[in-house]
């Protein structure tokens, strides 16, 4: 007897003697579980979400810190307002845009606004101030209050506007014009401008609205989400009741619309179960087995939603959207090979519970090991130091292990239960099946590549080489328009910065920086930075004279105490420090006049008369603070990088600016710790973690499956030949990436490891079959012929029914999940076709041709 017909004998005897000796014990056992899983699916749903942010990463660490050392009350939403005449520097329309400012304002959103002091005009402002205010301003001003925004003349309105834009004081608002604007020089000097679009922030007050919005508006809102609201209600109310301009929120709302697109899951997950039924339907050309395999499929998702819930795993939309239909289509697979080997055992005349034992033993170690190898490779994504990613490797492996017990194991118990009542009924019981038929197909297929065994495997290599040149020249990238629908406001919003905004801001690179702050060096250093970075073709300048758009709250400090006689005198006589600059280059000339400043400063902000505070001592530690534990001060410079969607900006634009931090302070004694960080840069170290963990996770998950296919298989040539043709799967997957322009993202960095637990089990069925076949048969060709006119069929109804699956979430209207399900969909067809193509040529090629030797 071979290694073989006694590996594993004992325990599927077992498993399948139990099905058939004590069936409704497991029936009951099954549903009194998933009735116990119904209290946490409904009673512990998480209220947390998981981080998509890699642990252990400096650039994350720092961004956090920052975020905790300098807390802000100021929430700012930037909203860009777009002409519908082409021109908003029209009476027309800042008159209206300064109508809606006033909306906002006698809103119920007016307490949560954030009032401000203009440090040159000395106007309170509340919430927002924008060209509209200013112009209005100048106009009431230059008229004697006779002329203001509703009754001036368009010529009027831009001879305001080249008066604000030529003032030093308040020439920064030009910024706020579209980089699209144009203007007119007229003989007299005056310059007439024209702008598409003005940008306005909104400054609110973000405690205010976490804590009191909810109770404003009566919603039922909760967590910082609120913001997103407050955020949308901002925008409607911008929008409403007017028809001079189209109004755009830039990022004021990602997580709603990740939420409003996501809530599609539900519908999808009903069209996968409806499509992969009828599928069933068609394969097995039974209601009954429909009904039972649709069940089941719902049993499946409470098994793993009330787990996933119990053990504490936290809402991710990998987690809550991908996996329950990867699960649903994979399990799916267990149904199909599970009941097609039953009902082949009933067509040999077997009763139902007899046919039942005997189709456990005979396709159980194919479903186990098919189980297992799959579990392997979605666990291999737990070594990932992000934590939805680890979370979807849990989630899916014992969604896995469920969609065996339930669709591999309960639901041929339910179906031979169904035949034994038929044939109590009637006495005898028939299968309808064109088995035959697609037999003879599946064989011929399957000897005419094995007959061009030698072509087919050229073609199979060259293919593959290809894909790896295209594997390794694909690219890691996640655009917030890669994640949404592109029809969202959210991206449309972000494609209005890139029309409008382009590089005078861009994403905030922040230089996070500790030390001594009283020693000239470290603030020397500081201004060095600057210098630095004028030079740097990554950063973001000022449209006009290219000047840096560079922002260093602590210099500008110091520049404001200097440059108020009010502040030194407040500072003298709180500390009897006299301050001075005796050498002009804006720092206090002394170490004691510069901890007196920042003393008074972060204890009293900094105030230009008895009335008239320009920084209060909140504002202040928003960007400078002493900690009392390192005993050292902290301070922040920021500046934008344009164009960080493209990921090689942001890479690059990381080496330039560090460089010009190590320039300015690498050997400066005072400062103790400086680093680069920012938005761009934690996405950045996101997606190297996406890369590195998929990496890892693909070559563990190859490891391992390599492993336990040798200890089931007790072979080495088996093992080999049966993993093999995934590693083709992969490599074609990744250069078909490459090819159709798709990018490595949060999902699509998963596929090598899902593609490696769902091809393989194609590969195993059809070669725990051959094996069974080749021990009772001497040919190879006949082995392979019976395999393929057997398992071949349960493996078409299986891949149809999976990919058809995968493929609705080809529909979803976020185009990162459209883009996985389009991609899982192509590598099950591969997975199929190397199995019946691949599979077969290296099974008679490297096996030997007696069957007693094939260790």
């Amino acid at each position: 007897m071979s290694k073989y017909a006694s590996y594993g004998r004992t325990f599927y005897h077992w498993l399948g003697d139990f099905l058939k000796n004590h069936s409704r014990i497991f029936v009951i056992l099954i549903s009194l579980i998933t009735l116990l899983l119904l209290f946490p699916l409904f009673l512990m749903q998480p209220t947390e979400t998981a981080s998509d942010n890699p642990t252990n990463n400096n650039t994350i660490t720092w961004y956090e810190e920052v975020n905790q050392t300098f807390p802000s009350e100021i929430y700012s939403l930037i909203f860009i307002f777009e002409a519908e005449n082409g021109d908003m520097l029209t009476q027309e329309n800042l008159y209206a845009l300064l109508q809606k400012q006033d909306d906002l304002k006698n809103s119920a959103m007016s307490p949560l606004l954030y009032e401000s002091i203009n440090s040159n005009t000395g106007t309170v402002t509340k919430g927002v101030y924008s060209l509209a205010d200013a112009v209005n301003a100048l106009l009431i001003l230059q008229s004697g209050n006779t002329i203001d925004l509703s009754n001036a003349t368009d010529l009027q309105v831009k001879q305001a506007v080249f008066s604000i834009f030529s003032n030093p004081y308040t020439s920064g608002m030009q910024q706020a014009l579209s980089i699209k604007s144009t203007h007119e020089d007229l003989d007299d000097g005056v310059r007439l401008w024209e702008s598409p679009a003005l940008t306005i922030v909104v400054y609110t007050v973000k405690p205010s609205i976490i804590g009191d919005y909810a109770s404003i508006t009566g919603e039922n809102y909760s967590g910082d989400i609120v913001l997103e609201y407050f955020g949308r209600d901002a925008l409607d109310l911008f929008r409403s009741q007017q028809d001079t301009f189209r109004v755009w929120g830039v990022n004021i709302d990602m997580q709603l619309e990740i939420k409003d697109q996501g809530s599609i899951n539900i519908p999808m997950l009903i069209a996968a179960i409806i499509i992969i039924m009828l599928i069933v339907a068609v394969f097995f050309r039974s209601v009954l087995i429909t009904l039972i395999c649709g069940s089941g499929l719902i049993m499946v998702l409470v098994w793993l939603m009330g787990f996933s819930n119990l053990i504490g795993i936290k809402n991710s939309t990998i987690v809550d959207l991908v996996v329950p239909i990867v699960v649903l289509v994979l399990g799916i697979d267990y149904a199909i090979h599970s009941i097609y080997r039953y009902r082949e055992e009933r067509r040999k005349g077997y009763p139902p519970e007899q046919a039942l034992g005997n189709s456990t033993r005979r396709v159980g170690n194919a479903l186990v090991t098919a189980m297992l190898t799959t579990i392997i490779a979605f666990m291999a994504n737990a070594i990932s130091n992000i934590e939805s990613i680890v979370d979807f490797a849990v989630a899916s492996s014992f969604a896995i292990f469920a969609t065996y017990v339930i669709l591999g194991l309960f639901a041929p118990t339910l179906v031979m239960w169904a035949d034994r009542r038929k044939e109590e009924k009637k006495g005898t019981f028939y299968v309808k099946s064109g088995a035959a038929k697609r037999s003879f197909f599946f064989g011929k297929l399957v000897i005419f590549f094995t007959e061009k065994r030698y072509f087919t495997l050229s073609m199979v290599v060259l293919l593959t080489i290809a894909g790896i040149i295209g594997w390794t020249n694909l690219e890691t990238k996640l655009e917030a328009k890669d994640a949404l629908s592109p029809d969202c406001d959210f991206v449309i919003g972000l494609d209005k910065v890139t029309e409008h905004i382009g590089t005078q801001a861009g994403e905030v690179a922040i230089f996070y920086i500790r030390g001594d702050f009283t020693d000239h060096e470290s603030l020397t250093a500081m201004n060095n930075l600057v210098i630095e970075l004028d030079d740097n073709k990554y950063v973001a300048r000022i449209a006009g004279d290219g000047s840096l758009n560079v922002k260093t709250p602590l210099l500008s400090f110091l520049d404001t105490a200097l440059n108020s006689d009010y502040i030194k005198h407040m500072i003298e006589i709180e500390s009897g420090t006299t301050i001075t600059d005796n050498d002009n280059d804006g720092i206090p000339d002394t170490a004691e006049q510069l901890l007196a400043v920042y003393n008074y400063i972060i204890e009293n902000g900094i105030s230009l008369s008895d009335t008239l505070v320009l920084y209060t001592p909140e504002d202040i530690k928003e960007a400078f603070v002493y900690d009392d534990v390192k005993n050292e001060f902290a301070t922040l410079i920021s500046i934008g990088v344009p164009g960080t969607v493209e990921q090689a900006v942001v890479k690059e634009s990381a080496v330039e600016l560090n460089l010009d931090l190590d320039k300015s302070m690498k050997n400066v004694d005072s400062i103790s710790f400086y680093g680069l960080t920012g938005n761009a840069y934690v996405r950045d170290a996101q997606f190297s973690a996406i890369t590195d963990s998929m990496t890892n996770s693909f070559m563990i998950a190859i490891g391992a499956c390599m492993l336990f296919l040798l200890v089931i298989f007790r072979s080495l040539r088996y093992s080999l030949i049966t993993l093999i043709p995934v590693i083709f799967v992969v490599c074609w997957l990744y250069g078909l990436m490459y090819i159709l322009g798709y990018e490595i993202n949060m999902m699509t960095a998963t596929i090598a490891s899902i593609s490696v637990g769902v091809g393989i089990d194609y590969c195993i069925h059809f070669t725990e079959r051959f094996r069974q076949e080749f021990l009772r048969l001497p040919d190879k060709k006949k082995a392979l012929l019976n395999t393929a006119g057997s398992t071949g069929i349960a493996l078409l109804g299986s891949g149809l029914s999976t990919a058809t699956g995968f493929a609705v979430l080809a529909f979803a209207p976020m185009p990162m999940f459209s883009t996985f399900g389009i991609l899982t969909a192509l590598m099950i067809a591969m997975s199929f076709m190397v199995a019946i193509m691949v599979l077969p040529c290296l099974l008679y090629i490297f096996l030997p041709q007696d069957n007693k030797q094939q260790d």
